[in-house]
């Protein structure tokens, strides 16, 4: 089993737009410990994604997209950030495994 836990990020600006000092659209910003992200995944004969989150759907399709047929995967999802309100939904996670 995978498990993926993340922070939050309160985005306070972007910096940088235009890549003159080498890094488009960073920005600079705080982490939140809460809310945060939290997905496990693991083998499963099937694709089944458990969990209400704006997200299953995204996920339902890049592991349609990722897996090679006949795989499948069963991915939890216990918490989620919300979209499009500037706290990283986006962003990158770091995994570590347990």
């Amino acid at each position: 089993m995978i498990k993926v836990v993340t922070p939050s990020r309160l985005h306070l600006t972007l910096i940088d737009l235009n890549a003159e000092i080498g890094r488009v659209d960073g920005g600079a910003g705080i982490t939140l410990e809460y809310p945060g992200l939290e997905i496990s995944a693991s083998k499963a004969d099937n694709i089944e994604i458990i969990g209400n989150s704006l997200l299953a759907g995204k996920m339902q399709k890049a592991v349609q997209a990722l897996l090679p047929t006949g795989e499948g995967i069963k991915l939890h999802i216990k918490d989620s950030l919300p979209d499009h309100v500037g706290l990283g939904s986006g962003t990158r996670p770091h995994c570590r495994q347990q």
